[in-house]
């Protein structure tokens, strides 16, 4: 093993430990995972058993991008997306779709939880309202009437129909993670079924009552939701989180820097993250009262929202960042990442106040821009300033990201503003604005990527 692998190896163990922090409730997943690095691979991928790694690929993307594709990875196992290729009556799906739809809905909750995918990756940002079947069926029945259109478009053009009578996927343009693997292992899998149905028949032909074979690997869990089990891990975790808070000072390890992910404010004991929160709002017709959209929001009645019933987010983000004395300039920039992740089809533009505010947004294309971003610190917390350095146009997100210790009384004329959300990064904070709604958030949500436990 060489020095790169070696090193790698180190980086694999730091990213192992903060995984089984983040999510508790996929522990047996991660610790039954066999981890491999391979030249041969041009990422990482799995096989429904390990999970296999490029090394130059694994040491060449930042730490939080590492445990996003190890995270990404594991899901697939968790939720058995390999064997579940084939569906309840026995059809192979189209491959490619099927990796679409698995991709999306791992990275959404990937995003929500606040890990940081690498560029490329398949996002659909209302993936998490469906399980994998249904998402599948849902592009499924997209390509369809989109092939369908083009071959009556094409008026008989014989080397379309032939090559996309069968329902190619190619209509897409996703750059899906390298499941090339896949479709040889399950082919493999099923080898091995047959050949075991074979025997069994033999041992089973001078009983009166054949007994079947009991291969649990090839019944795989159809009913599974991926969307709850993420739900279930997030909700463990804050109790496990909550429990530590409330143990002695002495249990707590010195030396163990993982990532704090604590609760969202203290509206109701079943919140859900802020991120999930703030992605529904923006997605949301308008923003109401916080009371009834918290209320519709924990009484979801799972149905799918027809497509010409859809509102669509809007497409440009505004930021307006608090940057009096209590922020640091690596708290703003691990915001402005977790909010480029989480809503990422959305222009995003920031500015920064304090007593006064900036006149002109910066645009934010890439985590370079982010990095790149200079700005001084100090000063007091003018919320009429941040209000009104946003463009007076109600389809634009808007986000104040600040401690709250505003000292201004907030004019009425922002009353109605409309697609607002003030991010508050103090988990006590009572503050109570006219106007928005507010996500309380815990600082240590947005510390520095080197605390994270690599």
């Amino acid at each position: 093993m060489n020095v790169a692998v070696d090193e790698n190896e180190q980086m694999l163990a730091g990213v192992i430990k903060h995984l089984k922090n983040l999510y508790p409730g996929f522990s047996r997943e991660i610790a039954a995972s066999k981890f491999e690095f391979r030249t041969d691979l041009p990422t990482a991928c799995t096989d429904g058993k390990g999970i296999y790694i490029n090394p130059n690929f694994f040491k060449k993307i930042t730490d939080r991008e590492k445990t996003a594709v190890l995270a990404h990875e594991i899901m697939h196992i968790k939720f058995d997306h390999l064997r579940r290729m084939k569906d309840r009556e026995g059809n192979m799906r189209d491959s490619k779709l099927w990796n679409i739809a698995t991709d999306a809905i791992i990275n959404e909750n990937l995003a929500n939880d606040m890990l940081f995918l690498p560029e490329g990756c398949v996002r659909l940002p209302n993936a998490t309202k469906y399980t994998a079947e249904q998402l599948y069926n849902a592009l499924k029945k997209l390509q369809d009437k989109k092939q369908q259109n083009q071959k009556n478009n094409s008026q008989g053009n014989n080397s379309q129909d032939k090559s996309n009578g069968d329902g190619n996927s190619d209509d897409f343009d996703f750059d899906v993670n390298n499941h090339n693997m896949w479709e040889k292992v399950f082919e493999e899998a099923e080898e091995q079924k047959q050949e075991q149905d074979k025997k069994q028949s033999k041992q089973d032909t001078d009983e009166s009552e054949p007994t079947s074979c009991n291969t649990p690997d090839n019944s795989p869990d159809y009913d599974i939701d991926e969307n709850a089990e993420f739900k279930k891990n997030r909700e463990l975790r804050r109790k496990i989180q909550k429990q530590e808070q409330q143990a002695p000072p002495q249990q707590y390890n010195e030396e163990d820097t993982t990532q704090s992910f604590g609760p969202v404010g203290t509206i109701e004991e079943d919140v859900l993250d802020w991120t999930s929160i703030l992605k529904e709002g923006f997605n949301s017709n308008s923003h109401k009262k916080k009371e009834k959209r918290f209320s519709q929001r924990h009484s979801p009645n799972g149905e799918w929202r027809k497509e010409k019933n859809k509102v669509k987010s809007p497409k440009v983000t505004e930021v307006m960042v608090d940057i009096s004395g209590s922020v640091s300039k690596s708290m703003v920039k691990n915001f402005l990442r977790t909010l480029k992740q989480i809503l990422p089809k959305s222009e995003l533009k920031v500015g920064f106040f304090n007593d006064t505010a900036t006149k002109e947004f910066i645009e934010i294309h890439s985590e370079d821009d982010i990095d790149n971003l200079k700005f001084n610190t100090g000063g007091g917390t003018s919320g009429n300033a941040a209000l009104g350095a946003f463009t007076d146009d109600p389809s634009i997100n808007k986000v104040v990201f600040t401690d709250g210790e505003i000292y201004d009384t907030l004019s009425k004329d922002y009353e109605n503003i409309e697609h607002l959300s003030w991010v508050v990064y103090d988990k006590y904070s009572n503050f109570q604005p006219n106007c928005g709604e507010v996500l309380l958030v815990d600082p240590d949500q947005f510390t520095n990527e080197e605390t994270l436990s690599m």
